[in-house]
C-alpha cells in the first residue's frame, strides 16, 4: 500500500497542474476574469455624514438653555455669530504685506552688486537693488540693514543673526572637554 501512495500522490498532483494551467490559459469565456475592468463609477452618497454632524440637541436646550448661552469651547464664553451676520458687520483684515513675511538672512553690499538674501515662503531668494519682493523695491542696503520702498513709504528690514555660540573657553566647557576646532596649518605658515 505505501509504494502506491507517492506514484498516485505524484500523478493527482500532475493532473491538478494541467488542469489549472487549460484553466488559467485556455480560450473561451473562462479567460475573461484575468483581464481588469474598472468597475462603473458610483454618485456620492453622503448621508451618513449629514447623519453623523452634531446638532444641538433641543430637548438639551429647553432643560439647560445656559449651555447654548455660555458654549464651552468657545473663548469668548458666547456663541458665535452666523457667517452672513458676521462678514457684513466686520471685515477681513487684508493679508499680510509680502515684505512683512520674508526674513533678511545675508547682505552683500560691494562695488559690482548690492543685495540682499531672503527667506521668503521657505525658500531663500536673492534680490539685488531695483528688484521687487512683491510691490515693494529693495531701495538700498545700509550697515545691517535693508531698505524697502512702496508708494513713498519706507520699511527696514534688520538682519537676522544665528544666536550666539557659547564661549569655547569657559571653564564649564574646558571640564566637559570642549575645545574649537582650529583648521589644520599649511606646511610652512608660521605660528
Amino acid at each position: 500500500m505505501k509504494r502506491l501512495t507517492l506514484p498516485l500522490y505524484i500523478a493527482f498532483t500532475a493532473l491538478t497542474g494541467l488542469v489549472l494551467a487549460a484553466l488559467w490559459l485556455g480560450p473561451g469565456p473562462l479567460a475573461q476574469w484575468r483581464q481588469w475592468q474598472a468597475p462603473a463609477p458610483q454618485a456620492p452618497n453622503f448621508d451618513d455624514a449629514r447623519a453623523s454632524a452634531l446638532r444641538a440637541n433641543p430637548a438639551a436646550a429647553a432643560q439647560d438653555p445656559l449651555v447654548l448661552e455660555r458654549p464651552l469651547f468657545y473663548p469668548s464664553r458666547r456663541p458665535q455669530a452666523p457667517a452672513s451676520a458676521a462678514s457684513s458687520a466686520t471685515p477681513a483684515p487684508p493679508p499680510p504685506a509680502a515684505i512683512e513675511q520674508v526674513k533678511l538672512q545675508g547682505i552683500v553690499a560691494g562695488p559690482l552688486l548690492t543685495g540682499v538674501m531672503l527667506l521668503e515662503d521657505g525658500k531663500n531668494r536673492f534680490v539685488r537693488t531695483g528688484e521687487t519682493v512683491g510691490d515693494w523695491t529693495l531701495r538700498a542696503v545700509q550697515g545691517r540693514d535693508a531698505v524697502f520702498e512702496r508708494d513713498g513709504q519706507q520699511r527696514r528690514i534688520e538682519l537676522s543673526l544665528l544666536p550666539a555660540a557659547a564661549p569655547t573657553d569657559s571653564p564649564s566647557a574646558a571640564a566637559s572637554g570642549n575645545r574649537p576646532r582650529t583648521a589644520p596649518r599649511p606646511s610652512g605658515a608660521k605660528p
